[in-house]
């Protein structure tokens, strides 16, 4: 499993999507504790909008990479000779 989580594109998408998203969840989030019916969090929303997609574009393709990286260590013949 770590070796499927080893593609650097897939962390960077995972920090993509934390510090595109980020924002809004906790002005979502502090917004109902304060009780405010009406929140308008443009800044963050539009952050979190044009950088939704491309970090799950990221993280799949991360995850592929890592999956046939994976699969490449172990169906490659053994290098030593006895």
């Amino acid at each position: 499993m770590p070796k499927l989580l080893s593609s650097r594109l897939l962390w960077v998408g995972v920090a993509l999507l934390l510090v595109g998203s980020g924002p809004l969840v906790v002005a979502i989030v502090v917004s109902m504790l304060r009780g405010d019916p009406n929140p308008n969090p443009v800044g963050p929303g539009i952050c979190a909008m044009f950088t939704f997609w491309p970090s799950i574009g990221m993280i799949a393709a991360g995850l592929v990479a890592g999956h046939r990286r994976a699969n490449v260590r172990q169906n490659a013949p053994d290098q030593r000779k006895d």
